[in-house]
């Protein structure tokens, strides 16, 4: 972006990054797009991870496809330097039902070493009353909040604060999602933090959403995707990042079966690392 600065760029990358390993975490079916080719194609769930800036051509097409039954997600951050603090793209009061109550260049600083985020109602698998801790990290400019009053959109989860931490705005037949913590971006900056607790997050939008996961495993250790054969046949991989060897049960759409012999399968063993393919029918 012409506006953009040097020291944007490794946030930018490290959040991304972070986000897909997170939405792998919670087996869904991620692909990475560019604001630069339009948003092709459609989706039901879009992630911005610790996003602060967008141009206004995407905001804008982001609002008409929350509009049209999407769930746009973002997270807010404010950068690692301490120039142009804060989010910078076009009303982020009206496409997440808030009212900004950040002073101009001011990063409102995060003084919890861990952000409790309790959720005052249901939202997907996360129950009323349930908690997520989350490690705080960053810099001086970087590890801040994002004080909002909500105005049309609602408040689903509270800090330890009692401030706003999640907020749902339904526009349409769809939705917007504000984190006011820069979930992805404190992740990014904690060691061995992987898998993290975001993926639990990730995986409740999905089911807000009604996005498909052709395939899903509870333990977060183990990523699960569904890969299609010319010839139509599909085939399910695990892939486990445990140092351990684990037992799971895949919940998939259809029954599994070995490659060898075809038997069905429920429980997968997996050696520590290990991986294991089995056809979908």
């Amino acid at each position: 972006y012409p506006y953009s600065r040097p020291a944007d760029r490794p946030l930018i990358f490290t959040s991304l990054h972070q986000g897909y390993v997170t939405a792998r975490a919670a087996d869904l079916p991620v692909a990475l797009t560019r604001e630069a080719d339009g948003l092709p194609g459609e989706a039901s769930l879009y992630l911005l991870p610790a996003t602060r800036q967008l141009t206004t051509r995407t905001r804008r097409e982001l609002a008409r496809r929350a509009a049209e039954g999407a769930t746009v997600y973002l997270s807010f951050c404010s950068g690692e330097h301490p120039v142009t603090r804060g989010p910078w793209f076009d009303d982020l009061d009206g496409l997440f039902g808030v009212e900004l109550q950040l002073s101009y260049g001011v990063a409102e600083p995060i003084e919890d070493d861990v952000l409790e985020m309790t959720f005052t109602e249901d939202f997907g698998d996360l129950r009323a009353g349930e908690v997520l801790r989350f490690p705080v990290a960053g810099n001086e400019d970087s590890r801040a909040y994002l004080p909002v009053a909500p105005r049309a959109g609602r408040v689903v989860a509270v800090d330890a604060h009692g401030r706003p931490a999640l907020i749902v705005h339904e526009t349409g037949v769809g939705r917007t999602v504000l984190a006011t913590y820069p979930l992805e971006h404190m992740a990014a900056r904690t060691a061995r933090v992987n898998p993290d607790v975001t993926q639990r997050l990730y995986a409740a939008l999905a089911q807000v959403a009604g996005a498909r996961r052709p395939v899903v495993v509870a333990d977060p250790h183990v990523s699960a995707d569904v890969l299609v054969h010319a010839d139509g046949r599909r085939f399910v991989w695990l892939v486990s990042q445990s140092p351990e060897p684990l037992v799971v049960r895949p919940d998939a759409e259809g029954k599994l079966h070995e490659l060898t012999g075809g038997r069905p399968v429920e429980d997968v063993a997996l050696d520590a690392y290990g991986v294991a393919v089995l056809e979908l029918r």
